[in-house]
């Protein structure tokens, strides 16, 4: 297992806010089912912050852990 860091920037405009939250469209839920697809493993990010609904970011960091042999 290796942890990786993640600097993102968004657009929030069309996202409820960066936290994950059932049946709403998050940038954390976006990035996390994404990245699961890519790494070919459930993915739970942690952020080091929030944003609200619409709000935009640059320079956020989120982190994870994977078992993937992805470079």
């Amino acid at each position: 297992m290796r942890g990786l860091k993640l600097v993102v920037a968004y657009d929030g405009a069309n996202f409820d806010g960066w936290q994950r939250q059932p049946g709403r469209r998050t940038v954390q839920g976006v990035m996390e089912a994404h990245l699961g697809e890519v790494l070919k493993e459930p993915v739970k990010l942690t952020g080091a912050g929030r944003t609200d609904a619409g709000c935009h970011a640059r320079g956020q960091v989120a982190s994870l852990t994977t078992g993937s042999k992805l470079p």
